[in-house]
């Protein structure tokens, strides 16, 4: 005497596998969301200002052709209800014909960040790299679990602005978008790159 299954078993045994692999992906994604919302907390705390800005020419004294120097001043904002580290800004500019430069980024102080424009342009260059811009007081910071890293640190629940001159050499063309990549986190040492973008146009 043979002995048989009933033949829902099969499918029954299908929706409870189901089931617990539904469970399993749920679980997973408990914990993902408050990853996301923290970080998309520290790039909503990150801006520009201003969004368009027109080119303020430079002299040429050494331009053989081609377009003449020519800088811009922007400053990148940070404000926010959590601490944040800044770890870096890189830059790079993209003109309309599709052409990338990398500037030098010349801080401004802030008590000249507020005078009319021209008065503000640094007249001396400090030794900075092309596409890097200098953070002012930048040190170790201490992180839960790990060893420090090297940082500039805002506190939450107030406002910050560094302030730059864009500075871009012979040859470019004065008309195009300045992307700032800021890498940025909080204190428990979650890290992203948040992407700025300010609009040059005469």
């Amino acid at each position: 005497m043979t002995r048989s299954f009933p033949i829902c078993g099969v499918p029954l045994l299908f929706v409870l596998l189901v089931g617990a692999t539904a469970c399993d992906r749920s679980s997973e994604s408990m914990t993902a969301p408050s990853a996301t919302l923290e970080m998309s907390a520290v790039e909503s705390s990150l801006g520009v200002e201003p969004r368009i800005v027109p080119p303020t020419f430079l002299p040429a004294d050494s331009c053989v052709g081609g377009s003449r120097p020519f800088g811009a001043r922007v400053s990148v904002v940070f404000r926010g209800d959590h601490d944040l580290i800044l770890r870096g800004l890189r830059l790079s500019f993209t003109d309309r014909f599709g052409q990338t430069a990398l500037p030098q980024a010349v801080p401004i102080p802030t008590q000249l960040a507020t005078l009319p424009e021209g008065s503000s342009i640094p007249t001396t260059t400090p030794v900075t790299l092309p596409g890097i811009a200098a953070l002012p007081d930048v040190s170790p910071i201490a992180m839960p679990g790990s060893r420090p890293i090297t940082g500039l640190v805002f506190a939450g629940g107030s406002s910050h602005m560094l302030h730059y001159f864009v500075r871009f050499g012979c040859g470019v063309f004065p008309d195009g978008v300045l992307i700032i990549l800021a890498d940025a986190g909080d204190r428990t040492g979650r890290f992203s790159t948040s992407e700025l973008r300010v609009r040059i146009t005469p």
